[in-house]
């Protein structure tokens, strides 16, 4: 038992303090639809999480009885070595958790305007301070992180969604097939994405819908390549070969033979994807491209703080922090999980 919870510590920990969290905001779960929703999301969450712990214990169990030991095992024992690795993992959680608390921990409304306290500085009243129009910079914050983390996540499974298949197609079929998705995929990426954003943006008009239709259409070239890589050598496999000489349709064989041999690169160019697409709609956002006020955006705040500089500089100096910080974290993720999903690099 001793050696379980120590093995399990700091899952053990998340658990209680999801249930902490989910005590002491019961009473405010019903004050309105976002907080109903935050809630809610947070169950299912918490929910989620405990499954699949419950379902790890006792795959150890399986595994220390066998005496087995996966490949992903062995991941996972380098990963967690990996200080910066765990540094990075530690910034994204702490970031999940502010998206999906954020309604509980705002301290004001992130859009209510307060013409006494335009443009201060950080106080008790407001532990950011306030914008030009008096909002509080701390809720915005929080609020902002919905949008940069949502429009990431979403952007990047679009993109390795159609990344991926476009990659297995390639690679697996190769000849006219692989030259013609390469191609297509190729023209496509030299076209260059701030004239792409400008045109699409211009045509369908801003708004969040929009802007995560434009950044999931870039970076579709790196999955492709990445994939058709990866297929164009497991599909030499000998186990692929043998699956080909019983007639065993391609579907099958793409599916269950070739797709979880390429499931590591994947998932290290995602972690590492939504970093850029942080960047990416931070950028659209400082132009003017992105989400649109009074919805609380990192990229728009740094648009509107450089016009006051010189009178507060925490409009500024905050929201760009929160995006150095959350890309910094996604960064030291993708490049633990490269390095632990490598089996050329020894520890």
């Amino acid at each position: 038992m001793k050696n379980i919870i120590k093995k399990n510590f700091i899952h053990i920990i998340i658990l209680t303090l999801n249930l902490f969290f989910l005590f002491i905001f019961a009473k405010k779960a019903l004050l309105n639809t976002d907080t109903k929703v935050s809630y809610f999301s947070f169950v299912i969450f918490t929910a989620l999480y405990f499954f699949l712990f419950r379902k790890k214990l006792l795959m150890e169990k399986i595994r220390e009885e066998e005496q087995i030991k996966s490949k992903w095992d062995m991941a996972l024992k380098k990963l967690k070595r990996n200080r910066n690795s765990m540094l990075g993992l530690g910034i994204i959680t702490l970031m999940i958790y502010i998206v999906m608390l954020a309604p509980f921990l705002a301290t004001h409304n992130p859009v209510e305007i307060d013409w006494s306290s335009i443009s201060q500085g950080p106080s008790k009243a407001h532990w950011f301070g306030t914008d030009e129009f008096g909002r509080d910079l701390f809720s915005r914050i929080l609020y902002g992180s919905r949008v940069a983390m949502g429009v990431g996540v979403l952007a990047v499974m679009i993109n390795s969604l159609i990344g991926t298949v476009l990659g297995l197609t390639a690679g697996y079929y190769g000849g006219k097939v692989d030259n013609i998705i390469m191609r297509i995929v190729e023209i496509w990426n030299s076209i260059p994405f701030i004239l792409l954003a400008i045109v699409l943006m211009s045509t369908f008009g801003t708004g969040l819908l929009n802007l995560i239709i434009v950044v999931s259409l870039t970076g579709i070239m790196g999955f492709v390549r990445v994939v058709r890589s990866s297929v164009l050598l497991v599909k030499e496999m000998d186990y692929v070969s043998a699956a080909r000489v019983m007639a065993i349709p391609d579907s099958h064989i793409i599916t269950k033979h070739i797709l979880p041999n390429c499931i590591g690169p994947i998932i290290v160019l995602s972690t590492l994807r939504i970093g850029d697409i942080i960047l990416t709609v931070a950028g659209l956002s400082f132009l003017g491209l992105g989400i649109q006020p009074p919805t609380s955006s990192w990229g728009q705040m740094l648009s509107s703080g450089q016009q006051y500089l010189g009178v507060n500089v925490w409009m500024s100096v905050i929201p760009g922090i929160c995006i150095l910080l959350t890309v910094f974290g996604f960064n030291l993720f993708g490049d633990g999980l490269r390095d632990a999903l490598d089996s050329k690099l020894r520890d």
